[in-house]
């Protein structure tokens, strides 16, 4: 099994438990990507999960296309966005989306993109900046807990499952997103630290015109 489905496998397992520990947004993670979000704005949730973010983010956007590859989460995002009229379910991969250029005024990735390795990372950015319109705004938070500080991965248990997380630094975060045409990349801390440390990153300003 290749690391992909692998980690599909384990949300797909996990995704009722899941939906039961993250039936309430996270503030932490979640407050810092509405307030960079526009009322007119139609924003892609990336590895949108059980969707209980994707409903918060309803309530302060145009509209909200909810994507992920685990599809037992999909059916948990269903019931969780049940009577939300301008959010869509879709299932898909973040290295691969399954829509046309310059679709969305924003991206958001919530603790999402920190369980991609180098490559995905690349190709998931890439893709971010393809569907995303002139002005685009890439929102992503990734997990840094101080414990790992230094590692470049580690296998995290979660009930009887052990989940990967990578940690890039940001001097890599900012390189994949410069290399594929984000003119203004950041990348900044959330949380007090201890195993609620996260990074923040925003990147925005396409060049349709690279690569």
């Amino acid at each position: 099994m290749n690391a992909v489905k692998e980690r599909v496998t384990i949300y797909d397992e996990i995704a009722p438990r899941w939906d039961e520990f993250k039936a309430k947004p996270r503030d932490l993670l979640l407050k810092p990507v509405l307030e960079l979000l526009h009322r007119n704005w139609n924003v892609l949730d990336a590895g949108c999960g059980n969707g209980v973010p994707a409903r918060e983010i309803a309530k302060c956007c145009c509209s909200v296309v909810c994507l992920d590859n685990s599809r037992a989460m999909l059916e948990r995002a269903k019931k969780n966005l049940a009577g939300t009229k301008n959010a869509a379910i879709v299932f898909g991969d973040l290295r691969e989306l399954p829509f046309e250029g310059k679709t969305f005024d924003a991206v958001a990735c919530i603790a999402a993109f920190h369980h991609l390795d180098y490559r995905g990372r690349k190709k998931a950015a890439a893709e971010f900046r393809r569907v995303l319109k002139k002005e685009g705004r890439v929102i992503a938070t990734l997990w840094r807990p101080e414990k790992l500080v230094g590692k470049k991965w580690a296998l995290v248990k979660w009930g009887k499952q052990r989940r990967k997380y990578f940690f890039p630094s940001d001097k890599s975060l900012k390189k994949i997103f410069n290399d594929v045409g984000f003119r203004f990349v950041r990348v900044s801390r959330l949380g007090k630290g201890g195993d609620l440390a996260n990074a923040l990153l925003v990147a925005e300003g396409l060049n349709h015109g690279k690569g």
